[in-house]
């Protein structure tokens, strides 16, 4: 089934968010597409990577003598082919559903490509339509926030669930932010616990953390110190930046982490480029997009 692909593919190539050099290369010596997948990820330091713009490019290019959608990405990133953005629109419009997810983040992110929302909510919704996990999380971002679509935070928090329950750790903190915070769905502090739980257990960081710190309040109904430090000394070990103020000891609030919108990495990388310098905005767009997209199953 699609649920139990998507979710085989993330226990082994997406979960592991301290991954080394050697998850990336299993992950595209075994599938392709997975590592295209990951280097993407890693060049935008999003979903708990860490960023490595130059390592990514470097896979993207190894990658791409067997693959080519990550020749396409990376001869955009690097501008050694102005034809680039077109070929992966090529792929995309084939109904090649990684190049339908690619171009939705490029956009969104502003990555080799100038930022255009709804162009970014149109390729997520072609990608989510055929169940792509991190399609239905881009999407789900961009309803909460409203971001080139009508926002509604019901179908923000629809879009998560779908891709929590293909086990995408990503979705399935975020899902729990919507309980704890009763955005979009009634508030139901058990089931954040529960989706945090799923997605502390995949290795997510900010999720450990949140799993932690409930745990550490009594938040959910359970104190329990010990289980609060193990999940806060995990997400530590990661580098977030919460865990590690705990351990230190200083003074840090309780606030739910949640990757709505573009993380400020992303921007890091990107800042230096002049939008005036990226390739043209591609036309026609694939649909003649309304503000408010169909739902779809």
């Amino acid at each position: 089934s699609t649920q139990s692909t998507w979710g085989a593919f993330y226990s082994l190539f997406y979960a592991p968010t301290d991954f080394t050099s050697y998850s990336m290369a299993q992950a595209a010596a075994t599938l392709p597409m997975a590592g295209c997948f990951v280097a993407m990820l890693t060049y935008l330091g999003h979903g708990g990577h860490p960023r490595d713009p130059f390592y990514a490019l470097d896979q993207l290019q190894r990658i791409g003598e067997s693959y080519t959608l990550a020749r396409h990405i990376h001869a955009l990133w690097q501008r050694t082919n102005p034809s680039a953005a077109l070929h992966i629109e090529a792929l995309a419009r084939a109904g090649d559903v990684t190049a339908q997810w690619g171009l939705g983040l490029m956009y969104d992110n502003g990555a080799g490509l100038p930022h255009d929302a709804t162009k970014a909510a149109v390729w997520y919704h072609l990608a989510a339509h055929r169940k792509h996990a991190p399609a239905s999380l881009g999407l789900g971002r961009c309803y909460y926030s409203g971001s080139g679509v009508t926002m509604d935070r019901e179908r923000a928090f629809q879009l998560y669930s779908q891709a929590a329950h293909q086990g995408y750790a990503v979705a399935q903190s975020n899902l729990g932010y919507c309980c704890y915070s009763g955005e979009g769905v009634r508030k139901d502090v058990h089931q954040a616990m529960h989706w945090w739980q799923q997605a502390a257990e995949q290795g997510y960081a900010p999720a450990q953390y949140q799993l932690g710190a409930c745990y550490l309040s009594g938040e959910g109904g359970t104190q329990d110190s010990s289980v609060a430090m193990r999940w806060i000394s995990a997400a530590a070990e990661q580098g977030h930046e919460a865990a590690l103020a705990h351990l230190r000891g200083e003074d840090h609030t309780h606030t739910p982490f949640l990757l709505h919108s573009r993380p400020a990495t992303a921007t890091a990388i990107i800042g230096h480029r002049r939008r005036s310098s990226c390739l043209p905005i591609l036309d026609p767009p694939p649909h003649n997009v309304p503000k408010q997209l169909p739902p779809h199953p």
